[in-house]
């Protein structure tokens, strides 16, 4: 048993109280019983000498013979076992148990005679240098009428008053010692069972300590340590349903923290790391072990967010600003930071949420550019008609007729270009905003594709171009919007019918592969040179403006393709080669 356990400290306690009270009451009751010893002792010895005293008288009384009176001494001494002593009242001893009277000095002088003759009785303790030993005296004066006529006194050895004090002594401390060791022992009983709850509780709480929130105390008295016992599993239950809620809510938090497209960094008032979730990392190319920890600068090497952080804490304001990140990738970042305070006001950390907007800039960078190059686009034709229509609004230009109706045409041409420039943007405006929602039903692409030809077979025919469809017997079918396939695939055509020369050929097919549908349509036309092929499926984009523009393109088309493409899961290549021809391959999930 540890001597630091409250059952080792209530047991001393409880021997101490109980040895304090047997040496109390054992010192007591030796003082007591020495000092009623010592009274039935001295009782004893003054009946002796009474009668001892009495006997003495009557010899005096009947014959005075101070031979008789030492031969009675004797004689009494023997039977007593005490010494007796006669003195005449001048002190003279006149009769002894133990020694010869002749050899003995005069007594008068001793305390005790001179006691009994001032008071009748007297005693003393002191040594015997007769004896050799420290006795004790008792003298009684015998008196004849009021006059003392000697004096009768009677000697016991201290050592044997004291051998039975010191018996009586060992009776009682063993005796105490015995009363000790039962108290310990129950004592020890007694501890163990006030202390075994408590036990139990220590155990139960360092197992809810540890984690193991199931354990309970069983003890069901209706005491304090009953109380206690039941306060213990309250708390048990208590601290059991609060965790389950803080690892609910640490859970949730984490899974918010890891789904969430924006970075989350925690900083404390030192400028180090505390947290920083899953998108954080992968913004700046971290490794969330490492990282936490670190101060912000060694981990960002960003002067502007290491800056930024430190007005932050020192401020305690909220911070929104834009942030220009190089490495490990180009982006743009939108930061909030937003200081984390205690209950006494003083800014201890600092939240700072990163929104990457690098797609959002690139958007809105190109809607300024599409406004611009739809301003551009639009001002030409627009330019040219009114130019033309001005020229026709003088009426001399009347006159000549041939005149007249070269402008119209031209007029003709640019408001028909117009047109085809307006409906490719509410085409690229309508597959843009309806791509997630477009209606898929099942599509013949054998079916769609010679519509398509026969839309452009005039067209082809002008410029004198073979348009050959190799489709085979079997029929493709896929899901998707037909209305929307077939302008894709008027689209490519179209491309191909403008860009090939005169007598040149145009291959359109179709094969299945690894369960996807094959498209495939060739030309042998002018191609594309590989710095522009990356750019081709930009809106506006052109590789050769001048003769795009008079071939009647808006720039547009390849990027109504790419959208259409895009929204029915499929993948288009290009592979072309300038002054050979080009070749346009989709693949279309079966």
């Amino acid at each position: 048993m540890p001597f630091h356990s409250i059952r080792w400290r209530l047991t001393a306690l409880h021997l101490m109280i109980i040895t304090v009270s047997l040496l109390t009451i054992g010192g007591y009751l030796i003082w007591r019983i020495e000092s009623f010893y010592m009274s039935v002792l001295e009782k004893q010895i003054l009946n002796e000498a009474l009668i001892a005293g009495e006997l003495i008288n009557n010899i005096l009384k009947e014959e005075n013979s101070e031979q008789l009176i030492d031969d009675t001494c004797k004689i009494i001494g023997s039977k007593t076992g005490h010494r007796i002593t006669y003195l005449a009242p001048d002190g003279r001893v006149i009769g002894d148990s133990l020694e010869k009277v002749h050899l003995m000095d005069n007594h008068l002088s001793r305390p005790e005679i001179q006691a009994a003759l001032r008071e009748g009785k007297g005693s003393s303790q002191r040594y015997s240098s007769t004896l050799a030993m420290e006795m004790y005296y008792l003298a009684l004066a015998i008196e004849s009428d009021g006059e003392a006529e000697g004096f009768v006194r009677l000697a016991v050895p201290l050592s044997f008053i004291r051998s039975s004090i010191g018996q009586l002594r060992i009776i009682l401390i063993s005796g105490l010692f015995l009363a000790l060791f039962i108290s310990s022992l129950l004592s020890l009983r007694f501890s163990g069972r006030l202390t075994r709850p408590l036990e139990e509780v220590g155990r139960v709480a360092r197992g809810i300590a540890s984690g193991n929130f199931s354990k309970r105390v069983e003890y069901q008295r209706e005491d304090e340590l009953g109380v206690l016992a039941r306060t213990v599993n309250e708390m048990g239950e208590t601290l059991k349903e609060n965790v389950e809620k803080i690892v609910y809510e640490k859970n949730r938090l984490e899974t918010v923290m890891s789904a969430m497209t924006s970075g989350v960094i925690l900083c404390n008032d030192k400028g180090e790391i505390d947290f920083i979730n899953d998108a954080g990392e992968v913004i700046f190319g971290l490794d969330k072990g490492k990282a936490t920890g670190l101060s912000i600068n060694k981990a960002f090497r960003n002067y502007l967010l290491y800056d930024q952080f430190q007005e932050a804490l020192a401020g305690g304001e909220i911070k929104s600003f834009d942030l220009n990140l190089f490495f490990p990738e180009t982006k743009v970042l939108q930061v909030h930071m937003i200081p984390i305070r205690d209950h006494s006001g003083k800014t201890t950390g600092v939240l700072a949420v990163l929104h990457d907007i690098t797609g959002l800039r690139s958007l809105e960078r190109m809607r300024s550019e599409f406004a611009a190059n739809v301003s551009h686009e639009l001002r030409t034709p627009l330019t040219t008609i009114k130019g033309y229509a001005e020229t026709l609004l003088d009426e001399t230009n009347w006159q000549e007729r041939e005149t007249a109706l070269h402008f119209l045409r031209i007029i003709d041409k640019e408001a028909e270009r117009l047109s085809h420039l307006l409906d490719d943007l509410l085409n690229l405006a309508r597959i843009e905003s309806n791509k997630g929602v477009m209606k898929k039903q099942k599509v013949s692409v054998k079916q769609t594709l010679e519509d398509a030809v026969s839309l452009l077979k005039k067209q082809a025919g002008n410029k004198n171009l073979e348009v050959k469809l190799e489709t085979g017997q079997k029929e493709w079918s896929i899901q998707g919007d037909h209305d929307w396939l077939l302008q894709l695939f008027i689209d490519l055509l179209d491309n191909a019918i403008k860009y090939t020369p005169e007598g040149g050929k145009i291959v359109i097919t179709i094969e299945e592969k690894e369960n996807e549908c094959i498209v495939a349509v060739s030309d042998t036309g002018i191609g594309i040179s590989g710095e522009d092929l990356p750019h081709i499926f930009e809106r506006f984009y052109r590789a050769d403006k001048a003769r795009s523009r008079r071939l009647g393109g808006t720039g547009l088309g390849l990027a109504v393709v790419k959208h259409i493409v895009e929204a029915h899961n499929a993948r288009i290549n290009v592979k072309s080669t300038v002054g050979q021809g080009t070749t346009f391959t989709l693949s279309f999930p079966i």
